[in-house]
């Protein structure tokens, strides 16, 4: 069976929520879901206290991967970027984020930037403006 990103990117959030997947299985069949619990247990992303019994935890690993692919706009750029769900891998997964992130880091610098020249002009202002006032006697 062939991995499904989607559905590991369902069962991280589903058992985030509540420990349970029982509402994916309308969506996806019973095989494949145990079938990604099988792969997630197994790469340290999720535990149980028995194979498949609920409530299942996120592990240190699953927290990790989701708070990479939790974000819908996120995982809708990643999954254009990196072609079908099944064809990319979990340290892909990471690279890609790591590329968005710096990304958009480029798009905030300047905006900062941009914020703290606005707010030097404006004491700057502020500053002549009191030095004319107190120079002139205004005040």
């Amino acid at each position: 069976m062939k991995r499904n990103m989607d559905l590991v990117r369902a069962l991280l959030l589903s058992i985030e929520k509540d420990g349970c997947y029982k509402s994916l299985e309308k969506q996806y069949g019973s095989h494949e879901i145990r079938s990604h619990i099988t792969l997630l247990m197994g790469g340290g992303q999720i535990v149980s206290d028995s194979s498949f019994r609920e409530p299942l935890q996120l592990r240190w690993q699953g927290h990790e991967l989701l708070d990479k692919i939790r974000d819908e706009q996120r995982w809708k750029t990643l999954k254009k970027m990196l072609g079908q769900p099944g064809d990319f891998s979990y340290e892909t997964i990471t690279q890609a984020v790591s590329s968005l992130v710096a990304d958009q880091l480029k798009t905030l610098i300047p905006l900062a930037i941009w914020t703290v020249i606005c707010n030097l002009t404006g004491l700057v202002t502020w500053l002549v403006g009191t030095v004319v006032v107190r120079a002139f006697g205004l005040w």
